[in-house]
C-alpha cells in the first residue's frame, strides 16, 4: 500500500464519512487511513496517520474545516487539503487557510477520486 494516497476524511455527519470511506477504499490508488467527526479530531488523527490528503468539510463542530486546515498544515505541510462545503462563499476562507482545493457540494465519487489524484500529484 506504499504506492496509494493515503487519505483522511472529515465531517461530522457518519454516513458522509462512511460512504466516502467506501468510495475511496474502492479505488486501486488509494485508501482511507482515518475518518474524523469535527476539526480536533481531524487534527489530532492527521498528526498520527499522516496523510497524505485530507478530505474536510468546511462546516463542523468545536474546530471548523478552516481552523483545522492551518492546524494540519502547521504540523504537516507536506499533506494536502481538500475543504468543501454546501455554502456558496466559504471559497476564501478555504483558501487563506492554506487549502489546496475548494469544492461545493453535491460531490460525486468520480469527482472525488480525480480531485484527490490531482492535489495529490500537484504537491510541491
Amino acid at each position: 500500500m506504499a504506492d496509494k494516497i493515503r487519505v483522511m476524511v472529515v465531517n461530522d455527519q457518519s454516513d458522509v464519512t462512511q460512504l466516502w470511506e467506501q468510495i475511496i477504499n474502492l479505488t486501486p490508488d488509494m485508501f482511507c487511513v482515518a475518518r474524523a467527526r469535527d476539526g480536533k479530531q481531524a487534527v489530532e488523527l492527521a498528526k498520527e496517520h499522516r496523510p497524505d490528503v485530507v478530505v474536510m468539510d468546511m462546516h463542523m463542530p468545536v474546530m471548523n474545516g478552516a481552523e483545522a486546515t492551518r492546524d494540519i498544515l502547521a504540523a504537516l505541510p507536506q499533506t494536502r487539503i481538500v475543504i468543501y462545503s454546501a455554502y456558496n462563499g466559504m471559497e476564501d476562507a478555504a483558501r487563506e487557510a492554506g487549502a489546496h482545493e475548494y469544492l461545493l457540494m453535491p460531490i460525486s465519487g468520480d469527482r472525488l477520486r480525480n480531485i484527490i489524484r490531482h492535489v495529490y500529484h500537484a504537491r510541491t
